[in-house]
Formats: C-alpha cells, structure tokens, sequence
C-alpha cells in the first residue's frame, strides 16, 4: 500500500497526534506507530481522515 503522509498532513493542521487518533477512533501510541511507519496504516481510517481533514485520498497518499 502506498504510504500515507500522516505526519505532514497533521502538522499542516497543527494537530497532536492524540487530536489525531481521536478524530478516527484510536490512542495516540497507535497512531505513532502508523506515523512512523512501523505499523501499515488501514484503508478504513482513509476515508475518515479524508473527511475530517477536508483532503482527497489522493492527497493524503501523495498522488497529486
């Protein structure tokens, strides 16, 4: 799967990753995790980040 830009886009946003996790449902270790890479980030958490970011996939996946 193609890397998500998490850390970039949540700093563009100025968000901690705890406002971040909590904004789809998970702790902010895990969302470290799916930052730093550690862990493959789901496809289902796209789609919330999509809306709640107001950013496309495509962005979030650095497609465009």
């Amino acid at each position: 799967m193609q890397e998500v830009k998490l850390k970039e886009f949540r700093k563009k946003h100025k968000i901690t990753q705890a406002q971040a996790g909590e904004s789809i449902g998970i702790e902010q270790r895990q969302w470290s995790r799916y930052e730093q890479g550690k862990n493959e980030f789901p496809v289902r958490y796209l789609k919330a980040l999509c809306i709640y970011w107001k950013e496309s996939a495509d962005e979030l996946l650095g497609l465009k």
